[in-house]
């Protein structure tokens, strides 16, 4: 139960980040290292802890960008068949709208710093 109200505590910080902050390094890149972490306390919620979860999480993240290039943002607004701007603004917002390869990185800086936080949970013995 903890992991799953971490999640949703990343998820409400990540959401505020969208709809109030102009600065684009925090909107852009601090929010996809935000993004791995809720993939990764999400998961872990369900999954239980695992070493090789931030992996699985990368593959989940590196997936989605990829699939921007064949235009997912698209594909799933149209399948939806949304007319709502605020239904398609979230998807684009989850999903996001073009490939970058800024993305990848911050996928991968994200999947670091979690593996950071597990070495020094071990450590202190908080294993």
């Amino acid at each position: 139960m903890k992991n799953f109200s971490v999640a949703v505590a990343l998820a409400v910080i990540e959401v505020l980040i969208l709809n109030f902050v102009d600065d684009t390094a925090v909107k852009y890149y601090a929010g996809d290292i935000i993004g791995i972490f809720f993939l990764y306390f999400l998961c872990r919620s369900f999954a239980g802890e695992n070493m090789l979860l931030p992996v699985g999480v990368l593959i989940i993240a590196v997936a989605i960008d990829a699939a921007k290039i064949y235009g997912i943002g698209e594909m799933i607004t149209e399948k939806i068949g949304s007319e709502n701007i605020y239904v398609n603004e979230f998807i684009y917002a989850v999903i996001g709208r073009e490939f970058e390869m800024e993305d990848i990185i911050c996928c991968i800086v994200g999947v670091i710093f979690i593996y950071l936080g597990i070495g020094v949970k071990k450590m202190l013995g908080r294993e």
